[in-house]
């Protein structure tokens, strides 16, 4: 990040981290237990946040990522879930982004953060979660799309992540190659042309969802589809991949897990099933000490 830009740096358990002073929640740190620390969303405001800036020693990783919803009525519109294991060679730094949810702000016409698209009078999509190994779209190597905005009780924005998110009536979802309606790479479907409407904002993800509908998933492989994303750099080794839906509902969130034995005095010879966050096929682990 820029030294010009006012910035604070602290120390956990896995290296140090970074955010922009004056934008993240005050007393902000992460939930760390034993070899597992979960970042939540770090701002007060859905629209302007920090990035949280990674400087992690070297070892091998458990990345989660869970997009932010984009709906705020009882069902559907979850953000979208993918996780990737990865080996650092090199003390470089990542950088997080943690979507915000989505929320009704017709007197605000901007993105929720990390590129859900604006509802207007009704709710705004979902901001994607990723991880980047640098600071810019072309660096994301691991996404979960946030979830669509809602136009009314009757018709629930779609859930973000996966190939391809869900679409939203009869309007195609994101999938690897291209955006929803009107959405971009990385931002959702926004009332950015016109007054305040009924028209739902898309959520963030690889690619953003149309009007209503939530972005796309993305875990990096040197056969992906899109050749907007760069390649990886040399000193990130990914062992294992995958991605999908979830059930999140409000703000995205990550977990970074250690599989490196010199962070904590673990055996890691059990490996249960967490919690079924994501799709019924697929499961997130904690490690448990022996």
């Amino acid at each position: 990040m820029s030294e010009s830009v006012p910035y604070e740096e602290f120390y956990f358990q896995f290296g140090k981290y970074g955010l922009f002073r004056g934008a993240q929640r005050p007393g902000y740190q992460p939930i760390c237990s034993g070899s597992t620390c979960r970042f939540l969303y770090p701002c007060q405001s859905s629209v302007y946040c920090t990035p949280v800036e990674l400087h992690l020693k070297l070892g091998k990783y458990f990345l989660e990522v869970y997009g932010a919803s984009g709906s705020d009525y009882d069902s559907g519109s979850f953000g979208g879930y993918a996780s990737m294991i990865i080996n650092l060679l090199e003390e470089n730094p990542l950088f997080l982004y943690i979507g915000g949810k989505g929320e009704i702000r017709p007197e605000t016409p901007y993105e929720t953060f990390n590129g859900g698209g604006w509802g207007g009078s009704v709710y705004s999509g979902g901001g994607a979660t990723d991880f980047r190994s640098e600071d810019n779209l072309e660096s994301r190597f691991l996404i979960a799309g946030g979830g669509g905005g809602s136009a009314n009780v009757h018709d629930i924005g779609t859930s973000g992540g996966g190939l391809k998110s869900l679409d939203f009536c009869g309007l195609p979802g994101a999938n690897q190659t291209n955006p929803g309606f009107d959405g971009s790479f990385g931002s959702g479907y926004g009332n950015r042309y016109s007054a305040p409407g009924n028209s739902p904002g898309g959520g963030g993800g690889l690619f953003g969802g149309g009007p209503g509908s939530g972005g796309s998933g993305f875990v990096y492989s040197e056969n992906r589809e899109t050749d907007k994303i760069h390649q990886l750099p040399s000193w990130i080794k990914i062992e294992d991949s995958q991605f999908s839906y979830s059930t999140n509902r409000g703000p995205g969130y990550a977990i970074i897990s250690s599989l490196s034995h010199n962070d904590c005095k673990c055996s890691y010879d059990y490996i249960i099933p967490r919690d079924i966050h994501a799709a019924p096929f697929l499961y997130s682990y904690m490690i448990m000490p022996k």
